[in-house]
Parts: C-alpha cells; structure tokens; sequence
C-alpha cells in the first residue's frame, strides 16, 4: 500500500491518509506517530536489528571489503549479479519466492504475534539509524542514499550498484550457483570444507558405523530389501567380528510361496556355523526346531499314539478314555436336569452380598465415595479449585479490542500492527524500485 505524501513538506508537517493514522515529516522522511512514546519490540528471531525513520530495519554486517559490488540475499552478502522481470503491476505488494514473484501475507513476516506483544521505549529522535544492542539503543550504519539509484555496501561505503544483464536460475527446485558466467548446480568440490564434513557421515552405499543407531519415528522400521529373489536377507550378531548368531531370510524360489523362509542359524566360538536351529516354513507356516525344545527347563509333551484311539493324560503317560473306568459319570444318559443352590459355587454368596446397588434412577448425576452414592462437587475434580482461581474475567464488551497487560484488559492499539504493516510493504516497494533501477 502506498500513500500520497505532500510534496515539499516543512519539518514537523503532519499527515492524516487514513483515520488512526498519522505521520510527520522530520527533515528527511515521513515517521508514523506512536501513542504514549514507545513502540514494538524488535521481532524476535535472533536476528540484529535497528530503528531508521520510525520504522524497524535488519542490521547487517559490512560486507566483504574488497573491489566487487555486493547485495544482501537470504542473509548473507553474495556479489551482485542478478537481474529479473517486474512484479505484476496490479497495485499488489509482491515479493519473491521460489524464483517467482507471489502475493505478501501476515504469514511471511516472522514471529509477527511475537514482535506486536512487545513494547519497548522509542529510539532517540534525529536522522540516525538507531538499534538494539545489550538492551540499550546503539547507532549503526546509516540508509543508502535515497537518489532512486541502487547501493550496495562496499569497503564500508555506500557504493552504487552496476550489475550486468543475465537470465534467472531455473525454476526446478534445484539450488544454483553462478559459475563462469552461468547458473550451475553446486558440486562437493565447489563447497569449502564440505569433504572434510561428509567424511564424518555413513554413504547410502555402505560403511561400518562407530556408535548407536536409534530409529527415533511414529511407526519406526527397518526393511532389509533383497535386489533379486536368488538372495538371502541377513542379519548378525558377532563378538569382536566373530559371528555368534545369524537371523534372516534364504533365497525364493519365485512360485508358489516357495523359499524366504526364516531362519536362526548359531555360530562356534571361532564364527564357524554349528547348525539351523530353527526354520519357519512361509509356504505353509510351519516352525521346524532341529532340536527338541524346552518350556521351563522341561522338555515338551510327546504326542499320543496315532491308532486310531483317543487319550488323556492320566500319571504322566498317555492313557486310553474307557467308558467303565471313567469316574463321575451320571447313573443315566443323558442326565436328567437339576439345579444348584448358590452355596454349591465357592465365594458367590459373598461377592453377590458385597455387589453395590445401582446409583438413584432421578436424572441427576452421581459419584461413588466411602461405599455410598452422592452428587460430585468441584473438589472431586483434582485442582479443579486452582484452575478456576487461575482463570481471568472476560474482556469489556464495548465493541474496542482488548489485549491483556500487567493482568489487566487494555485497549489495543491497531495502529502498532498497521504502521509496521505498512513500513514493511513501504521497505519492499524501495527493494523493487532498486532492483528495476529506479
């Protein structure tokens, strides 16, 4: 949004382009006019920054000291060498993203909700750029010279900008470099000190690590993939590269379920193998143990006898069911039936004498406490009593917005988020300009 300021103002001037907003010229610039003498705090992004005309404005280091123009881009100094087209002139504010020119939201400006709850004292009047520094107000470097020519800082100076005509980098999602006159994806080599980092990570092709593997992930895994059906998948464990155990998959035979079997194989002190323990059969889900296994230190149950006959276990052994030595069996078949008094189950009579009856049936809400039915009140509820001494009355309703403060309601003043609004789509309309060469 821009604004149609008076030409040839005389210092103390002021201007009123909307209602709630007003602006005097001190000698040198237009400054929004804040109410009580303070403004915002500076956004809170652990970046540096400074007052400069009423207005919020990034702190930067010199750039390098040498002969080569340069700019500022995604926080840092890089030599100047870009040109690209005008943003569409529809009266909207426009800034880059992703090599393309987009709309501006509230969104794009960091920490905004954090920057408009903090209030600060007001830098000194004058000219000067003024910013933060260990709590207090510092100067720091002053504004290019605003001739609508492009400056660059250079060997501590303002120095104007000259930059040759070229292309954008491709719009690929790819990162580029300028390289011998041309956009270029950066190599390892091409980045100082970058060799020397990689050394200390593990290749996707491989390498023996020196420490633990966590997979830290909702839904963790780990996928040992087999490139051809004729491999085995295989996971070891060995002592002092000597393998003790080996858990994996053989190879498919590529029909009918064929092959991919688990299995445990176990390994002899010198890492020579000792023998399948253990084989489950995919095909058909069978569990084949090389040797007989044990449940508690004993041995498993062999099966009954296959003739024919059924069995029960009867003194440790397999034993024929026989109608004539079975006990317990009723006189006559079928049995007649008959019933049980409750004192023929063990412990009914009491846990039928011990169950409570139903809470009152009246609509009302109900609570056991000390074996009895009562209504629940607030201190049922753990620190129900501390959350509601904690909460805050509502806001005044008089159709102002209201923001807390010292654990008090106090009007808003829209006109902090408006002018830092308006200062930075100001600053972005000047970053345009300089870049059409204005």
């Amino acid at each position: 949004m821009a604004f149609n300021y008076p030409n040839n103002p005389s210092p103390g001037q002021q201007y009123n382009p909307a209602p709630g907003l007003i602006f005097q010229w001190n000698g040198h610039a237009w400054v929004g006019l804040n109410a009580g003498g303070v403004v915002e705090e500076a956004p809170v992004d652990s970046l540096p920054y400074g007052r400069q005309d009423g207005l919020w404005v990034r702190v930067t280091e010199e750039a390098p000291m040498d002969t080569r123009a340069y700019v500022r881009k995604d926080g840092d100094w890089e030599i100047s060498d870009t040109v690209m087209l005008d943003a569409p002139a529809d009266g909207t504010p426009y800034a880059r993203r992703d090599a393309a020119w987009d709309h501006i939201e509230i969104v794009d400006i960091p920490n905004l909700d954090t920057v408009l709850d903090t209030k600060i004292e007001d830098a000194p009047p004058g000219t000067a750029a003024y910013g933060r520094q260990a709590g207090d107000w510092a100067e720091v470097v002053a504004e290019a010279p605003t001739d609508g020519l492009s400056y660059v800082r250079e060997n501590a100076a303002w120095t104007e900008l000259q930059f040759p005509p070229f292309p954008e980098a491709p719009s690929d999602s790819s990162f580029y470099g300028r390289k011998n006159a041309a956009w270029v994806i950066p190599a390892v080599a091409d980045i100082s000190g970058l060799s020397a980092q990689l050394g200390t990570y593990l290749l996707r092709t491989g390498g023996v690590m020196t420490g633990n593997l966590t997979i830290s992930f909702g839904g963790a895994g780990l996928t040992l993939n087999k490139t051809a059906i004729t491999q085995s998948a295989v996971m070891a464990f060995t002592s002092v590269n000597s393998t003790r155990w080996a858990v994996g998959v053989n190879p498919d035979t590529g029909a009918s379920n064929g092959g991919a079997d688990f299995f445990f194989d176990r390994y002899s002190d010198a890492g020579a193998p000792l023998g399948r323990l253990l084989t489950m059969k995919r095909s058909t889900g069978v569990v084949d143990f090389a040797i007989a296994p044990t449940v508690a230190g004993a041995a498993l149950l062999p099966d009954a006898p296959s003739n024919g006959n059924t069995y029960v276990r009867f003194n440790a052994t397999w034993a024929i069911i026989n109608w004539a030595t079975l006990t317990g069996k009723p006189t006559t078949f079928p049995p007649a039936g008959h019933l049980h008094p409750t004192s023929d189950v063990t412990g009914l009579d009491a846990a039928l004498t011990a169950r409570p009856v139903d809470a009152p049936n009246d609509g009302s809400l109900y609570a056991r406490a000390n074996a009895a039915w009562r209504h629940p009140v607030t201190t049922d509820i753990t620190d129900l009593p501390g959350i509601l001494n904690n909460l805050v009355e509502e806001a005044p309703s008089d159709g102002q917005i209201y923001g807390r403060r010292d654990n008090l309601w106090t009007p808003a003043v829209a006109m902090d988020v408006f002018t830092e609004l308006l200062d930075r789509i100001a600053m972005l309309e000047t970053r345009i300009a300089v870049m059409e060469g204005r």
